[in-house]
């Protein structure tokens, strides 16, 4: 990872004349520590929501996740991106705006189906296959964003 946003930062130098140094290094860090934090927010409540039954923390999870994803939106849509940095600003605000639609719809259908799931053999199935589905949403977002870097 730190190759390639190196790889990266040596291909905005070269191209980016009007751009300092400093300038190029404080977005993409900014961007990074924004994909980082959420990322460690996502994990954090998926482990917890996949081997807990305690739906309290899990949907406390839930929101403070959701509120990091919208304080990272509204802050990036305000920055103003430096030269060719526009790309890396729409993909990012993509992504997490697929991440705020995934854990304010599929996640809190994939809670219910998890309380379902204890009923019978096709209500767990099904929460097994909503919940790789859901999961699955969130990888190809995070992938999206891996290729914007």
């Amino acid at each position: 990872m730190r190759l390639f946003v190196s790889s990266l930062f040596l291909f905005l130098i070269g191209s980016l004349s009007a751009q300092t140094m400093q300038e190029i290094d404080r977005y993409l860090t900014y961007f990074n520590n924004q994909h980082i934090e959420v990322n460690n927010l996502a994990m954090s409540y998926l482990q917890y929501a996949v081997h807990s039954e305690d739906f309290g923390t899990i949907e406390q999870q839930r929101q403070n996740l959701i509120k990091q994803l919208n304080s990272s939106v509204e802050f990036m849509e305000k920055i103003e991106p430096i030269e060719r940095g526009e790309d890396l600003r729409n993909t990012a605000l993509e992504v997490f705006s697929s991440y705020l639609e995934s854990f304010n719809l599929d996640f809190v259908n994939l809670m219910q189906l998890k309380v379902e799931s204890k009923t019978s053999y096709d209500a767990m199935e099904k929460y097994f296959s909503a919940r790789k589905e859901a999961e699955k949403k969130v990888d190809e977002a995070g992938e999206r964003y891996a290729v914007a870097q």
